[in-house]
């Protein structure tokens, strides 16, 4: 590949992958959930409350279930615009409710185009890319949910301090994420569609035979020597949720109030883990192609139990707030090197071709629904473990994690997908 298509892949890779962002951008509720609140009627600690951050995650698996369908019959490009569309529809719809109701509906909406965008996004790179560049270029997915959230955190923490009125607040940290689904609406006007969904148009050419393909794919991908495949991609699919990552990163000001820190500190530490999660994202992307996957994923897990315990012990003991700030930024250090990244780049890789879409659809479907489930309890858990015990829950799940990847998962760095393929289905 000489340097002009070199250029021109990166960018279209990096183009696409900002459909990453959608994800970062709406953790610009973490901010705006310390003061909706009120002007809702929403009991602090209440399930009330945690559905109204994570309604976006609850539509997110519905978005991941049928973003293989959808982008099998439309192709991946007009999927991807669709899933832009519908989160503009989000930020503007949140920002102007007047009922808890539209809310929780703005936000369902918006996260249907996440759920499209988060399996779609790494589905085209993978498809664009060559095998000792994908895993790299899958990559811009996870660096650009990073900088989404840094995003989100820096602009919640500027709008904190232009306005003393609460309901202007919260209005502004979930009406400004509207610049970004504008952007990458533009700039996929300038990519083309994936080159191995056009080489398989022929076999859509009706929603008949889409349909049957499909029914196809669900006998073939729960056969015996699929499960394998099934295991890993459920479980990284359950680890990179249930390891309590976004309960970290949609409540982290909440998190570091409990911690001790002042209100509008509480705003400046969660740019800390924004600012940490990019560069660490940055340094993985190196990594991935060089390491491997299953490395990355056991030096991450490992720097996450350890954190996961540290800020667990400081919690149960009342301990520095620094302490629990430095634990949590190495959580996010451990994560944005392994399970962040590495989970839809496997995703990607390991299931065949004939049944790819429905697999990573039913996987994604799995994650976004652990996504709902910790998001909704953390602030149940909060009220009624206390952040010692919940944090002490998130560190045995790692320990489980660490088991499964030094057991069973493979190597899938430089490895084209015919010869994954025939291993994963031997091996079984």
């Amino acid at each position: 590949m000489d340097k002009r298509n070199n250029a021109y892949l990166y960018i279209t890779c990096f183009i696409v992958s900002i459909g990453g962002l959608l994800l970062g951008i709406s953790a610009n509720v973490s901010g705006a959930s310390m003061y909706f609140g009120d002007f809702f009627g929403l009991q602090s600690g209440s399930f009330q409350e945690g559905l109204a951050v994570s309604i976006t995650m609850l539509a997110t698996f519905i978005g991941n279930f049928f973003a293989g369908n959808v982008s099998e019959r439309i192709g991946r490009k007009k999927s991807l615009i669709l899933a832009a569309l519908l989160f503009c529809f989000c930020t503007l719809g949140s920002a102007l409710s007047q009922t808890y109701l539209f809310f929780l509906i703005s936000r369902f909406i918006g996260g249907l185009g996440i759920g499209i965008s988060l399996l779609v996004v790494p589905m085209y790179i993978a498809e664009l890319a060559p095998s000792d560049k994908r895993g790299f270029l899958v990559s811009f997915n996870q660096l650009n949910i990073g900088v989404g959230y840094l995003v989100a955190y820096a602009s919640n923490t500027l709008v904190n301090g232009w306005f003393d009125s609460p309901e202007l607040k919260w209005r502004w940290m979930l009406g400004l994420g509207t610049l970004f689904p504008i952007i990458y609406l533009i700039g996929l006007t300038f990519v083309p569609e994936s080159p191995v969904w056009t080489e398989n148009r022929s076999q859509r050419k009706d929603k008949e035979k889409t349909a049957l393909s499909y029914q196809e794919q669900g006998r073939r991908l729960f056969k015996r020597p699929m499960r394998l495949i099934l295991f890993i991609a459920f479980s990284v699919a359950f680890f990179q949720m249930a390891c309590g990552i976004n309960a970290v990163l949609f409540y982290a000001p909440k998190v570091f109030d409990m911690a001790g820190f002042t209100p509008d500190s509480s705003f400046l530490q969660s740019n800390l883990i924004g600012i940490c999660m990019v560069v660490m994202t940055l340094a993985s992307m190196t990594l991935i192609d060089r390491l491997g996957r299953k490395p990355l994923l056991i030096i991450g897990s490992c720097i996450m139990i350890a954190s996961l315990l540290t800020v667990s012990a400081t919690f149960y003991m009342s301990g520095s707030p620094v302490i629990i700030l430095i634990g949590l930024l190495c959580m996010i250090v451990g994560f944005s090197i392994s399970l962040g990244p590495i989970t839809w780049i496997l995703l990607s890789e390991i299931f065949p071709y004939h049944v790819k879409g429905l697999g990573i659809s039913l996987a994604g479907v799995f994650n976004g629904i652990i996504s709902f489930a910790v998001i909704t309890l953390f602030p149940v858990e909060i009220e009624h473990l206390g952040a010692g015990n919940t944090f002490m829950i998130y560190a045995i799940i790692m320990v489980f994690c660490l088991i499964s990847v030094s057991l069973l998962y493979p190597e899938t760095k430089g490895r084209n997908m015919e010869e994954l393929e025939k291993e994963l289905i031997k091996t079984t």
